[in-house]
């Protein structure tokens, strides 16, 4: 009975202090916005970024950044689970021509489409070789990776995480790269002629491997060097590089060669056992026809008396083991017409398949050309604006420290580079320079 009063005074209480909350809450809604952010806890300092240190004529991220969906590319790995057909799961890597080896279905080429467009391919092709409806979840099982040089502590690759952003890649790399003396300028310079020399031997090896490829589409068996070549290397270098592509363009010529002369030669055998066979096909049908008439004779005699009825049955079961023969010599020429004709077919290929093959080499080989001359104007522009810049030996890289950063990324067009922020999100592929400057 006590409990009325204790509820009675509590409800007192609430309806004492019900006033005071909700004058409260409309002093604070009364006060202006600056005054109640003010209250808030301040953001941390971002990095500043320096757009001077970048080419002047890249975008800015927010025209970047409008369009990041993302495609499968040489190198990401995906996963296939389908309950209905366990033989079709796995884990397959995209290679470098765009392609992945898939169960039932050999080579196809996944590269340029989003996860979605590439299940659906699947599905389609799936459902067109099993002749049924098959259900299956395509998924990323490992994304090719994002790259962070630059003014970092540990450049390199980093594996692509879901949402990842360049402050993300930067604490992957282990941050600003801040050395306790000597001059930063020195050190990007060194660093950026590093990256001029990577990109200037990888230019040489496209280059050459494109004037070999175009020289084999073309069916040229002698051919020299391009004038960008002879442009960006020493005349020894050339030769040496030259020598080596015609090496290797001699080689492939013998394989295909090789490799045409035993599909001949397969097609003359398997034609010589065809020819074979249907000499022993018109024998055995002679046979037979001999066999029919004599069974045909015992059987009136054996009807008249005056032959056995063993007779009889021994010329009957010669005549079946004769029809057997001819049956098993059928079933020989229609499996030796089926290998003649996959032969033919192969020969028939062989020659576009090669034209075909050098046309990717040569279209990837294009591809590194461009990329590589892009970084190597990159890493030139870079050197020259760090030159001229001044810095004392030993002072802090904290002291006037600024920082830009420059995402490189692969689009249907090409590589584009542009400047980036802190929060800027990546996609797989992405190569992220940083670059420390001190004023």
């Amino acid at each position: 009975m006590r409990i009325a009063p204790v509820f009675a005074a509590c409800l007192f209480t609430c309806f004492r202090l019900e006033p005071a909350v909700a004058g409260e809450a409309n002093n604070v809604l009364a006060q202006p916005v600056n005054m109640r952010d003010a209250a808030r806890p301040a953001r941390p300092h971002h990095i500043p970024v320096d757009p001077a240190v970048l080419k002047p004529d890249t975008p800015e991220p927010t025209e970047a950044g409008a369009d990041i969906s993302v495609t499968l590319e040489a190198g990401d790995e995906i996963r296939i689970k389908s309950l209905e057909r366990p033989e079709l799961n796995g884990d397959y890597r995209i290679r470098e021509d765009g392609a992945a080896s898939l169960p039932l279905l050999g080579a196809v080429t996944l590269a340029g489409r989003t996860l979605e467009q590439a299940q659906g391919t699947l599905r389609a092709d799936y459902e067109m070789v099993l002749q049924s409806p098959v259900a299956l979840l395509l998924d990323v099982s490992e994304w090719r990776p994002v790259t962070v040089l630059g003014s970092v502590d540990k450049p390199g690759n980093y594996p692509f995480k879901g949402r990842m952003s360049v402050l993300n890649a930067l604490g992957a790399a282990g941050g600003i790269y801040r050395p306790a003396r000597g001059s930063l300028v020195t050190l990007e310079v060194m660093r950026e002629a590093t990256r001029f020399e990577q990109a200037a031997h990888k230019l040489k090896q496209a280059l050459v491997r494109k004037d070999r490829l175009t020289a084999e589409r073309e069916g040229k068996e002698n051919w020299e060097a391009s004038e960008r070549l002879r442009q960006i290397a020493k005349p020894e270098e050339v030769e040496r590089l030259v020598a080596s592509e015609r090496r290797i363009m001699q080689e492939r010529r013998i394989v295909h060669e090789k490799k045409t002369e035993a599909l001949a030669d397969q097609q003359r055998l398997i034609e010589g056992e065809l020819e074979a066979l249907t000499k022993q096909a018109q024998k055995n049908a002679e046979q037979i026809d001999l066999m029919s008439a004599e069974v045909g004779v015992t059987e009136d005699l054996t009807s008249r008396g005056l032959t056995s009825r063993s007779n009889k049955i021994e010329r009957q079961l010669q005549l079946a083991t004769m029809q057997a023969t001819a049956s098993e010599i059928v079933g020989q020429r229609m499996r030796a017409e089926q290998a003649l004709r996959i032969v033919r077919r192969d020969i028939d290929v062989a020659d576009p398949d090669r034209r075909i093959l050098i046309e990717q080499d040569l279209e990837l080989a294009e591809k590194t050309a461009v990329e590589q001359e892009i970084e190597m104007r990159a890493a030139s522009d870079l050197m020259s604006q760090l030159s001229n810049l001044r810095v004392g030996v030993g002072m802090s890289i904290q002291s006037g420290e600024k920082v830009a950063f420059e995402i490189t990324r692969h689009t249907m067009g090409g590589p584009k580079s542009f400047i980036a922020q802190e929060t800027t999100p990546l996609i797989p592929g992405d190569v992220l320079r940083v670059t420390a400057i001190i004023e």
